[in-house]
């Protein structure tokens, strides 16, 4: 599609062609695996979920577009256009999105038990590690087992001084599949008392049955960071989806024939569970969308409206009671000023017109809803 003034920037193909490359290699070892729905939410997403472009007479909208926003305050200001997504844990796009809504909803929580300044409580964060590869044929059971055992272990240790942990301490546990091997392991954010690694490799080993014993103790967040960017980095993956090399600018991506296994791995699952404390923290009430050239309320439209909200500068409601209220709208006499000599139609044959008019528009009708439910 070629570029003009008008033509909005989410014509633009943003992503990389080795990336763009890698996504369809994906798309079709996930339709050869016989995960086709799957497939076709990962083949709709948009590369650039959010755009900006300003209404003026003659702008439209790409065909992605899901959901508008405009300014309240003008109609001249920036709408932004919000395209649609698969919303997969699989996608590297939709993943960080998720990252993103956790550490909104976590974030204001970690930072109130950060400045109580505890005597004896700390933040940390640990690792479990595990032997067991992507590639393994019983990989999803022992993903799901692993939450068990992570959950047994950090409770063996911390039951140990404290019982009642649960009213006073709170760990977030997250899977991940590592860079290297692809191996399962779990990021662990603990807020309490002091766990000794001796202590945790132990319960480790024992509730994994001697498989598993690795496990790391570091700081949280970590030195020169923010608790939210300690937070975002733990949270932000289940897999390193791809890299690129700094010299080379090379990018690597996880080979797309392990997508189907992560797929089937994470299916109907949670990555992200939370324990104590942390157990069930409430969504943060929404934040007002608001327009960032005025601070006026983003409104939202329906996207059939954007053309005459361009075109007028009328929200919806504000057109409906325009045409209710303020405008005096009566039919228009069209005919000539002389007379056609012709009698007018016979109301007979206007009912009869009428008849077969409705019968066409039921007709119609009832060949849309069969091409709907097909």
């Amino acid at each position: 599609m070629p570029q003009t003034e008008d033509t909005p920037s989410l014509y633009t193909y943003p992503r990389p062609a080795s990336i763009r490359s890698w996504r369809n290699d994906v798309y079709e070892a996930l339709s050869d695996a016989g995960l086709s729905k799957i497939a076709e939410r990962w083949n709709s997403c948009c590369d650039t979920p959010k755009t900006k472009i300003k209404p003026a007479p003659g702008v439209t909208l790409p065909r992605t577009a899901e959901t508008v926003y405009v300014c309240k305050g003008d109609h001249r200001h920036e709408a932004e256009i919000y395209s649609q997504s698969c919303d997969l844990r699989i996608c590297p796009e939709c993943a960080r999105r998720q990252a993103a809504r956790l550490v909104h909803r976590y974030l204001d929580f970690f930072n109130d038990l950060a400045h109580q300044h505890h005597k004896t409580y700390r933040f940390r964060h640990i690792v479990f590690t595990s032997p067991y590869a992507l590639t393994d044929p019983d990989i999803r059971k022992k993903y799901l087992c692993g939450f068990k055992q992570v959950y047994k272990t950090m409770s063996a240790v911390m039951s140990e001084k404290c019982p009642g942990w649960k009213t006073s301490q709170g760990f977030l546990v997250g899977a991940e599949f590592g860079e290297t091997g692809h191996k399962l392991h779990y990021h662990v954010i603990h807020y309490g008392q002091y766990l000794n690694q001796s202590d945790l490799s132990r319960a480790w080993k024992e509730a994994t049955g001697g498989e598993a014993y690795v496990v790391f103790v570091r700081g949280f967040p970590y030195p020169g960071h923010s608790i939210e960017e300690t937070l975002r980095e733990v949270l932000k993956y289940c897999v390193k989806f791809y890299s690129q090399d700094e010299t080379s600018g090379q990018i690597e991506a996880i080979p797309a024939h392990l997508m189907p296994c992560l797929a089937r791995v994470l299916e109907k699952s949670r990555r992200v569970r939370t324990y104590g404390l942390f157990f069930k923290i409430p969504e943060p009430d929404g934040r007002d969308h608001l327009c960032a050239t005025c601070g006026s309320k983003m409104i939202g439209i329906p996207v059939d409206y954007f053309v005459t909200f361009c075109n007028t500068g009328f929200l919806p409601l504000e057109w409906k009671s325009q045409i209710s209220g303020g405008l005096d709208l009566r039919p228009a006499d069209k005919s000539f000023s002389l007379s056609s000599s012709l009698d007018p139609p016979d109301t007979k044959i206007i009912a009869a017109r009428q008849l077969e008019l409705s019968k066409a528009m039921s007709a119609r009708k009832k060949d849309d809803d069969y091409y709907k439910k097909r």
